[in-house]
């Protein structure tokens, strides 16, 4: 993932009832390596992080939350978009 790709939000969990299949630009992007370990597990190490995203919601395809306002901004992990076409 980069920045200028078309991403769509495919988390079928989390606030899917307003951003599901929405088309986002990605605007900024940072990768997070960081490993943290489960305090139960001590010897298994658990990605805490798959990076952040901030994406530009598409004309047409603002989502509007319990308030009724829309956003045009957003920020979510990686792993809550698809690429559909990447930039360049």
């Amino acid at each position: 993932m980069n920045v200028g790709d078309l991403v769509m939000y495919t988390d079928e969990e989390n606030y899917a009832e307003w951003f599901y299949g929405r088309l986002a630009r990605v605007k900024s992007y940072s990768n997070c390596p960081n490993q943290f370990r489960a305090p139960e597990l001590p010897e298994v190490c658990l990605p805490f992080c798959t990076g952040h995203v901030r994406v530009e919601w598409c004309a047409g395809a603002v989502p509007y939350m319990n308030s009724g306002r829309g956003t045009t901004h957003s920020d979510f992990r990686c792993s809550a978009f698809e690429v559909i076409r990447a930039a360049g």
